[in-house]
């Protein structure tokens, strides 16, 4: 049987050389192709110059189709005033999404202004559209327990699933970390997982006794593999992202649960409901989700914290009355 091992994404340096020799771009297209490139320079991940692809290419789309002609390399405030009349009022775009666009044509702008390809950048002093609250969906403790539930724990598959909803209640990692994960990141000896975060920077994230015991035993059963990956399938190959969404869907429908999203991100704010719950610290919540802001982390606190309601309880006016 053939069978190959998963290599982790660590993208080269694409080009070494001084300012003075760099190519001017003399385009929309070479001036992205250049951020691109200062991006795999810099050591970003893929997963990022992915995204600003993708929405440089929006944002050229609905340019083109505005004013019939592809997008200079320097862009004005009435562009992006434009782009972001048709995303919202022509093609009906939600404001998060239109958000999420705007933060690569910002970078975008930056780069070239700093490049000195453009004399002004129409970001500075724009204000963001407003965006509506993160709609944050988690599970209740039954809904978990019924996807445990419905895991064939007499199968290989099954017990992997089992232990890799385990995993990601008890650390909150993202899909792709979770992929990424390697069996070498593991110490049970310690009680932590290494995850290489989407800021390329890896963080130790603390496991609970209950699931080094569940991984003890995986680990046992999974055996020797030509692939370094936690979780594989029973070919010897990495699970990919897209066979763990089908498996969390598939337990989901098993377990009936239809009034929340069964995804991988929904296990991660479940697991962050719970620790703000059980009134975990937030700095080190922060930490363990490898958020470099706080904001996120104030949201789980906002919605979940404990404290929040036996203060309201404390000192509402009502019940003082």
């Amino acid at each position: 049987m053939k069978r190959r091992t998963i290599l982790r994404n660590n993208p080269d340096n694409v080009r070494i050389h001084s300012d003075k020799s760099e190519h001017l771009p003399q385009t929309f297209d070479e001036a992205v192709s250049s951020l691109l490139a200062d991006n795999k320079y810099r050591n970003l991940s893929p997963h990022t110059n992915r995204y600003y692809k993708e929405h440089l290419r929006i944002f050229k789309r609905i340019y083109t189709e505005l004013y019939n002609q592809p997008p200079p390399l320097a862009l004005n405030r009435a562009h992006i005033s434009a782009f972001i009349d048709y995303r919202i009022n022509t093609s009906s775009n939600e404001k998060n999404g239109v958000e999420t666009s705007l933060r690569a044509l910002k970078r975008y702008c930056t780069f070239i202004q700093s490049k000195g390809w453009a004399q002004d950048n129409p970001f500075n002093n724009f204000v963001m559209p407003k965006v509506k609250a993160p709609i944050i969906e988690t599970f209740s403790d039954t809904q978990i327990l019924k996807m445990l539930n419905a895991c064939d724990t007499d199968t290989f598959v099954g017990y992997r699933d089992y232990v890799l909803i385990l995993f990601m209640l008890d650390t909150g990692v993202r899909l792709r970390e979770l992929c990424d994960i390697s069996l070498s990141d593991i110490n049970l000896e310690d009680n932590y997982v290494k995850v290489f975060g989407k800021n390329q920077t890896y963080r130790n994230i603390p496991i609970a006794a209950t699931l080094k015991t569940a991984l003890r035993k995986y680990i046992d059963v999974r055996g020797e593999s030509p692939s370094d990956a936690l979780f594989i399938s029973q070919n010897d190959t990495a699970l990919r992202p897209r066979s763990v969404q089908n498996r969390l869907e598939r337990y989901g429908r098993a377990a009936g649960i239809d009034n929340v999203r069964v995804s991988p991100h929904t296990f991660r704010h479940t697991f962050a409901k719970m620790y703000v719950q059980n009134g975990g610290n937030i700095f080190v919540l922060q930490d363990i989700l490898g958020h470099s802001t706080l904001e996120m982390v104030r949201v789980y606190v906002r919605m979940y914290s404990s404290d929040i309601r036996r203060d309201h309880a404390k000192h509402s006016p009502l019940n003082r009355l």
